[in-house]
């Protein structure tokens, strides 16, 4: 069997990065196949899931159904969960949970181009880019991830409950349908008004200090052809 995150968390690839305590990480066990093999993998609905070390009050576990946890570890340390069928324990995994130092914002940005011409096909284009070459364009929408950083400078997994503000009543904030396999953290950015030439974006975490940014913005459309 297999520990998997049902969310693909910023800059980390699997439980080997720190845990952020306090914060929710949604964990599946699943039969483990090949990697490449072409088969769905399947779950333990019949296991149950506990977290080994602290004391009692430390960790918090939420089934969610089908092999499917919620887990909160309140204190930073070391811990294990434990995969049980019938009260024996079956597989292991060892955490690393610690608190949140700081917040920034990922440098991988997702920018969606709209078209905008009435009498022509309607259509979007989709592109990955790096957070210092993003100009807000009246038609496009940005995504931007924030990602949680420990005293050492590892990005973390864990859900935030980060806030946000804009400089600008001219740019809105909203946050994207969350999904399994989706990306956590994320906020969406897209123009309301008429842009001037930069916006600040401002991202509060708790426990974390204050995160500012400015993004240059252009009150004009991004070409975008569609096929």
């Amino acid at each position: 069997m297999r520990f998997s995150q049902l969310l693909n968390f910023e800059e980390t690839s699997d439980f080997s990065a720190p845990i952020a305590a306090r914060r929710t990480v949604l964990i599946q066990v699943e039969h483990a196949s090949p990697i490449g093999a072409n088969l769905r993998q399947q779950a333990f609905p019949e296991l149950t899931l506990s977290v080994e070390g602290g004391t009692a009050a430390t960790a918090h576990t939420f089934p969610m159904g089908f092999a499917r946890w919620g887990v909160v570890i309140d204190d930073p340390g070391s811990y294990r969960l434990v995969a049980k069928r019938d009260g024996t324990a079956l597989d292991s995994l060892s955490l690393t949970v610690g608190a949140i130092a700081t917040v920034r914002l990922a440098d991988r940005v997702s920018v969606t181009t709209h078209s905008v011409n009435a009498s022509g096909p309607a259509c979007a284009s989709v592109e990955d880019t790096t957070l210092d070459q993003v100009t807000l364009r009246r038609n496009q929408t940005v995504q931007l991830i924030a990602v949680p950083l420990d005293g050492d400078g590892k990005a973390m997994v864990g859900l935030l409950s980060v806030t946000a503000k804009t400089s600008s009543p001219a740019v809105k904030l909203d946050l994207p349908l969350l999904m399994e396999g989706g990306t956590p953290n994320a906020l969406l950015l897209s123009p309301g008004a008429t842009l001037g030439a930069t916006v600040d974006v401002t991202v509060h975490e708790e426990g974390a200090p204050e995160l500012t940014v400015t993004l240059p913005t252009a009150d004009e459309d991004a070409p975008i052809t569609c096929h």
